[in-house]
């Protein structure tokens, strides 16, 4: 276990997961620790400064001020609200996440995200997450943060518009690119995101050029139009012990964990995108891709792929997509065959 000893110091090899809150600036956050263990994140009390004379103000010091502009999209928990950031006389356009549960706190999911950055940043995946700039206390005790804007397309967005080969592309590169940078989150910092499903992926396009993937020490090199990015880690959590085993920081404590679901679970993520993805894009792919779907989801338990075409008059889609959450998050089922190495090690036979 990764725990503080009483010098206050900690084994950094057995943690994987290290956070320095002084490099949030000057928002009064301090202390260096290991994000896994629970008794030191117990300890973060974030300062509010929000200003007495203007509401729309939520961080006003000297030299930093962020400014609460506008809601620009929102789920189930939060809001994610467009706001202006101002530092040291430079202005930037951010990004706001904040719960709507007054009282409520972002702090883990803002340290999970961070965590999340600069492990992709380590993997060369320099698009993989939006770097978070400011953790912020609120009145009445909501803890949100604020992170880069990025203008990227969701691949939600993008399949409902291909079709064809243009398609099959957009599927192929998107598997070799979150393949590899999934199996790099787990073997880093034993990271599970668990909400892993095309609106929660944002692709940046750029122009063609090559790139090299690599898993497991099978690289595979191809032409890519885009990079990657994952967003939204309410659900997501971070392993401790280089992610095998034991307890983890789960970010949205409360939404349906159990203890017994560890983090990361093998090929969790990567089984729960490409449930999401069959399900949107079936009725468009060719038969040979649709028999490796078949392949990578179906499993003896599950005719997943069944039941993923089930027509709406039969069943509620949403009710439908719940099952994909309840199969990954059940804590019967420890590991999927489908990790990033089986699926890259069938990307490269099919790239060959």
């Amino acid at each position: 276990m990764c725990k503080i000893r009483p010098d206050g110091t900690f084994d950094e090899e057995r943690c994987h997961s290290v956070i320095d809150l002084s490099e949030f600036g000057i928002t009064g956050l301090s202390g260096r620790g290991c994000i896994a263990d629970e008794e030191w994140l117990r300890t973060i009390v974030v300062p509010c400064h929000v200003s007495e004379d203007s509401s729309n103000c939520i961080l006003c010091l000297p030299n930093r001020r962020v400014h609460d502009m506008m809601i620009i999209d929102q789920g189930k928990y939060g809001y994610i609200k467009g706001a202006r950031r101002e530092v040291d006389g430079r202005v930037d356009g951010v990004v706001l996440k904040q719960p709507k549960e007054p009282g409520a706190s972002l702090l883990n999911e803002a340290l999970i995200q961070k965590v999340v950055y600069e492990s992709l940043l380590r993997g060369g995946f320099h698009r993989g997450a939006a770097p978070v700039y400011d953790i912020i206390r609120l009145r009445d005790g909501t803890v949100c943060f604020t992170m880069e804007r990025m203008y990227g397309k969701t691949l939600q967005e993008l399949i409902e518009t291909r079709i064809g080969f243009k398609l099959v592309n957009l599927i192929m590169e998107c598997l070799i690119q979150v393949s590899s940078m999934l199996w790099h989150l787990e073997n880093d910092i034993g990271m599970n995101h668990r909400d892993l499903k095309p609106s929660n992926i944002i692709l940046h396009a750029h122009e063609p050029r090559d790139k090299t993937a690599v898993v497991d020490g099978m690289p595979i090199t191809f032409l890519s139009h885009f990079d990657v990015s994952f967003i939204d880690f309410g659900f997501s959590c971070v392993g401790i012990e280089g992610g095998r085993g034991g307890g983890n920081l789960r970010a949205g404590a409360g939404r349906g964990y159990v203890p017994e679901d560890p983090c990361p679970k093998d090929g969790r993520d990567m089984y729960m995108f490409m449930a999401f993805l069959y399900y949107y894009t079936y009725r468009k792919l060719p038969v040979d891709l649709e028999r490796m779907f078949d392949q990578w989801l179906n499993v003896e338990a599950c005719k997943m792929t069944d039941y993923l075409r089930v027509p709406a008059d039969y069943l509620d889609p949403q009710e439908l997509l719940a099952w994909i959450y309840r199969l990954t998050g059940n804590p019967l089922v420890q590991r999927f065959k489908t990790n990033p190495e089986r699926i890259f090690s069938d990307l490269l036979q099919m790239t060959g």
